[in-house]
């Protein structure tokens, strides 16, 4: 399972495009289910269920947990 932060050349911390590229496919599908509840293509429980997901996708993006030292014990700047 890839990290949610690695360490650019330059030494500075950022989340992996992989991880990114993830939680942007998942929040646009949840904006597509809450856009069809609203034009009644689907039901408005499929609606909620959509924007269920595109809230835990914001969270995980975020970052809902620290972050984890690297093998050199440094944590990244908060």
């Amino acid at each position: 399972m890839s990290s949610f932060l690695e360490r650019s050349a330059g030494g500075e911390w950022r989340a992996s495009q992989a991880r990114k590229r993830r939680l942007t496919w998942l929040v646009a599908c949840a904006s597509v289910l809450i856009a069809l509840s609203w034009f009644d293509v689907v039901s408005h429980a499929v609606g909620w269920c959509g924007f269920a997901i595109g809230m835990a996708g914001s969270v995980i993006g975020w970052g809902f947990r620290p972050p984890q030292a690297d093998s050199r014990g440094e944590r990244p700047p908060e």
